[in-house]
């Protein structure tokens, strides 16, 4: 992050040859190329800049009442670092599968095979909507794509964490360091009360929120990402996967890095994120209570009350007004009002084809279109219910497809994987992770093309945690013991 952080590294070029450098060097000390490639394109999934990108126009400007958008409303796609990461990791993981053919048991099979079903039934139905309804193909192609790094994200991490023993350190190693770089750079932006001009951040000026349901006197911290909503997302399911796995290896270290994480929340002012972390961190302590008091009497107690303290005071004037304001919701120029318009236009929409969408990226197209003189032409942007947006997106079909294996893997962690205590971070990293995603897509948007890929790192968990709880005999269990 420091060496990304001097202005020389200011354009994708360079930015590729020292993350090509970083992963040469994992590679090396790993002595796997696979590994050290797959870890490198996660964390550069945070840089959504720099990138080379493409915008088209999704809606004039006169046919928009707003004069902000007097230029008209466009959307983008672009080529940013982890894109070509992904090609290089794409390689090295069927490279790695040649080599590694012989130590693959049934069950690693089965979890492999099952992830590479769904991503292929996703990508077909998302280019069947895609090339039949948007009228910007090659937008929704390249979206689609970085849509579906979702599902080789989760399959690489169950491929590493199966055949590597040392995969699972260095995994957690790089969520903690994309915690920490996101934890610093909003640090920077709350102190400064803008962007801070990194070459990695997404935008060179900050903005504050004008809702009537928003804090407005206090910037709303974005670090490398675009919105501070999206921030809010990607910290709390790292922190989600994080925080269990601290707990349960009693690790100081890990515990404050998953707290920077949750302080970051704050500074974003997300709700929905912070009702999700809420939830998260009392299933932590409910199952992790014995860990908590260790780590309490370890650090003392005085400390800990000064540190929570120290981070209330940081964030209070950030957090309080924004609680307070959220009775605002429900008045006219708030949250609340112009979602349910919005959600009402995007279900008769969604009549007009239930089963397959109108193509990935198009939610603000098709509404025009269909509603010239609705929502879009005061307030345009996507759907702000995830749910509804993906059926807009690739139908009825493709949600299915997309939840699938999520709801399967959730029902089988609470159901049924009760087994291998030594590795239950990997349950209720998973179920925290979903839980708090779920809280997300009820109130807010996806961002396919950024979020996608870190939902990705919630699914390889769940991935993993099935294959040990279905591994029980033979060579598996000696698997299991030799990764453990």
């Amino acid at each position: 992050m420091l060496i990304s952080s001097v202005s020389f590294f200011g354009g994708i070029r360079s930015f590729f040859v020292l993350y090509l450098i970083v992963a040469s060097i994992i590679s090396y000390r790993l002595k796997n190329a696979f590994a050290g490639f797959f870890l490198t394109f996660l964390f550069t999934l945070q840089f959504v800049h720099p990138n080379k990108g493409y915008s088209i126009e999704v809606i004039r400007g006169s046919e928009i009442a707003e004069r902000v958008y007097s230029f008209g409303y466009s959307i983008t796609y672009y080529y940013h670092l982890a894109s070509f990461f992904f090609i290089l990791s794409f390689g090295a993981f069927f490279r790695e599968l040649i080599l590694k053919r012989k130590q693959l048991t049934t069950y690693m099979t089965r979890v492999l095979l099952g992830m590479v079903i769904v991503w292929t039934a996703f990508l077909g139905i998302g280019l069947y909507s895609s090339s039949r309804f948007s009228p910007y193909f090659q937008l929704s192609l390249v979206w689609l794509w970085q849509y579906s790094f979702m599902y080789f994200v989760a399959t690489g991490i169950c491929l590493g964490l199966m055949t590597q023993p040392r995969f699972k350190k260095y995994l957690m190693i790089t969520i903690s360091g994309v915690l920490c770089t996101q934890f610093v750079v909003s640090m920077l932006q709350l102190i400064f009360q803008r962007s801070v001009g990194l070459p990695f951040e997404a935008f060179s000026a900050g903005t504050f929120a004008t809702g009537l349901d928003e804090n407005n006197a206090v910037f709303r911290v974005m670090a490398t990402f675009m919105m501070a909503n999206q921030l809010a997302l990607v910290v709390g399911l790292l922190s989600s996967l994080l925080l269990p796995y601290a707990l349960q290896k009693k690790s100081i270290l890990y515990s404050v890095i998953a707290c920077f994480g949750f302080i970051t929340i704050i500074l974003t002012q997300s709700r929905s994120v912070m009702i999700g972390s809420a939830l998260v961190v009392l299933l932590n302590l409910r199952v992790y209570s014995a860990e908590v008091l260790f780590l309490l009497r370890k650090v003392g107690i005085k400390r800990i009350a000064f540190l929570a303290l120290s981070a209330f005071i940081l964030s209070a004037f950030s957090l309080i007004p924004r609680v307070i304001l959220s009775v605002n919701t429900g008045y006219e120029g708030a949250g609340l009002a112009i979602r349910l318009r919005m959600f009402e236009e995007a279900i008769e929409a969604i009549i007009g084809s239930p089963l397959v969408g109108y193509g990935v990226g198009t939610n603000e197209y098709v509404l025009h279109r269909l509603f010239p003189d609705g929502v879009m032409s005061v307030f345009p942007a996507v759907v702000h219910m995830t749910f509804l947006q993906l059926w807009l997106e690739i139908g009825l079909v493709g949600l299915i497809i997309l939840l699938l294996p999520f709801l399967y893997l959730l029902r089988f962690a609470i159901v049924v994987g009760r087994k291998y205590s030594s590795h239950k971070y990997f349950r209720l990293g998973y179920i925290g992770g979903l839980l708090l995603n779920i809280v997300f897509w009820i109130f807010l948007p996806h961002i396919g093309i950024v979020e996608f890929p870190f939902l990705g790192i919630v699914l390889g968990f769940g991935g993993y945690w099935y294959y040990l709880s279905v591994s029980v005999k033979g060579k598996d269990e000696k698997t299991i013991k030799e990764n453990s």
